[in-house]
């Protein structure tokens, strides 16, 4: 079975191929034959401007755009995501557009008849829905994040490069105002070292605003040699705003080589320093490392930590999407995504120069990253997904160009908990999402008012609002 990066990848470059020659869309029930074949050109379109990427973000950033919905399947033959656009039932989400059905016809992932064939059959099937606790509200926002709180008051989020701001806690958004304008007259074109929403924003005590992101990653893994390709690259970027985000300057790489995903924290610490982390590709054998960028000048310059290397051999194995918080008694503590079925934590004493303590913690976890959060009451808190569902003691493991080891993939399932002993202990997890089959992972967690919790995930589309003494408390 092919790996779930090259599998994408693959994707990716068929996609590209037909990009430039959208086909006519099939008639597609529910939709009317106009539109849907708009939406496929504007998708096509936005993969080819974006380069090698990968088509799952082109095809969610339309989707955003469209006001649709970002979906994923699992497909007959191996379990890898097909997304698209629609309107309609998720047992319609099988109908892929124009862009994604021009790529499946010519790949041997997986056929397009059998994805039709699929398609149909399940119409007939009942609905698997999906779960929200109950204490739970939707959170409809038009912006993505991350978000940061002005100190004028404003919420300020990121839109690809340039930033909006909102008066209202969200309710709506004024005009965008660019980021990096670049050397000429016209603003530049998305591509490497261009902001985009891939990554964190802070605003620090003296009001600077922070933005650190990473470049669309381009991975091409080799299964033969089980390395990245040799045109393998993403690199890491900051900038900065001393005026409250009217103008942005300091744009600076930080790191240049191969990023695997986006900073999943940044953190201004008790002593002024801004801290970040950096997640990459090292090769022979291929794996992921975690190295520490931080800055004692607001984002002026920075300074890279030791490298948090784990071992393992897979495009989905090693050390990678460390969350991370500042304790009460000033030290930092990190849980990483590992693949032996608990985060593992690295613990800093100097800011974030050094982690010197690098062990497996008490916290179980499948291979998906977490997101720890200083809340305003002083609690922590923890959202990721557990080791197994609820109640089960058992989940589905993968291995081969993942990882050397097999790993529990359960994404069914969100929990969150809280910690009120610095993270010694946590209360009893609480699941707050289910969906059989589905993935509701990545998670991201903002408090725009004392109390009042916004969660969100990156895989699942979940966007939620609750009140965080209800969650714990009642």
């Amino acid at each position: 079975m092919q790996g779930e990066t090259t599998a994408w990848e693959e994707l990716t470059a068929k996609t590209q191929r037909v990009a430039s020659t959208a086909t006519p869309s099939l008639p597609i029930p529910g939709h009317s034959h106009s539109n849907t074949d708009e939406t496929s050109i504007q998708v096509c379109k936005t993969a080819e401007r974006c380069g090698n990427q990968d088509t799952v973000l082109a095809v969610y950033s339309q989707a955003r755009e469209c006001r649709n919905r970002a979906f994923s399947v699992l497909t007959l033959s191996s379990r890898i995501a097909i997304y698209g656009l629609t309107e309609t039932s998720p047992r319609d989400n099988v109908r892929v557009i124009t862009a994604v059905r021009s790529a499946l016809e010519e790949s041997h992932l997986v056929a397009y008849q059998e994805v039709w064939d699929m398609s149909e059959k399940s119409r007939d099937e009942p609905l698997i829905e999906r779960w929200i606790d109950p204490i739970c509200r939707p959170l409809s926002i038009d912006a993505r994040k991350p978000f940061v709180r002005l100190s004028d008051g404003g919420l300020m989020a990121i839109a690809g490069n340039a930033t909006i701001v909102s008066r209202d806690d969200g309710d709506s958004w004024q005009a965008p105002r660019p980021m990096y304008r670049g050397e000429g007259p016209d603003l530049p074109s998305p591509g490497p070292g261009i902001p985009t929403n891939r990554g964190q924003l802070l605003a620090t005590g003296d009001g600077v605003l922070v933005f650190v992101w990473m470049d669309v990653r381009v991975l091409n893994w080799d299964d033969e040699s089980g390395e990245p390709g040799a045109d393998a690259h993403s690199d890491l970027w900051s900038i900065r705003s001393l005026d409250g985000g009217a103008t942005w300057v300091d744009r600076q790489r930080l790191f240049e080589g191969i990023c695997g995903h986006p900073p999943i924290n940044m953190i201004e610490t008790f002593n002024g320093r801004i801290v970040v982390t950096n997640q990459y590709y090292l090769r022979h054998p291929g794996r992921n490392v975690i190295r520490v960028y931080s800055s004692g000048d607001a984002g002026k310059s920075w300074r890279g930590s030791n490298i948090i290397d784990l071992g393992g051999h897979g495009h989905h194995d090693g050390a990678f999407e460390p969350t991370f918080v500042q304790r009460r008694d000033g030290t930092l503590w990190m849980l990483i995504r590992t693949n032996w079925d608990r985060f593992w934590e690295a613990i800093s004493e100097d800011d974030g120069l050094s982690w010197r303590i690098i062990r497996p913690s008490s916290i179980e976890a499948s291979t998906s990253p977490g997101y720890l959060a200083r809340l305003q009451n002083g609690r922590l808190l923890l959202a990721w997904n557990r080791l197994y569902p609820e109640g089960a003691d058992s989940y589905l493991r993968r291995s081969g160009q993942l990882s050397e080891d097999e790993a529990s993939w359960q994404r069914e399932e969100l929990s969150v908990a809280v910690s009120e002993d610095e993270g010694r202990s946590w209360s009893a997890p609480r699941v707050i999402a289910r969906e059989k089959d589905a993935w509701i992972s990545y998670p991201y967690v903002f408090e725009p008012t004392p109390g009042l919790l916004w969660v969100m995930t990156g895989q699942g589309d979940l966007s939620l609002r609750v009140v965080e003494s209800d969650l714990f408390n009642g």
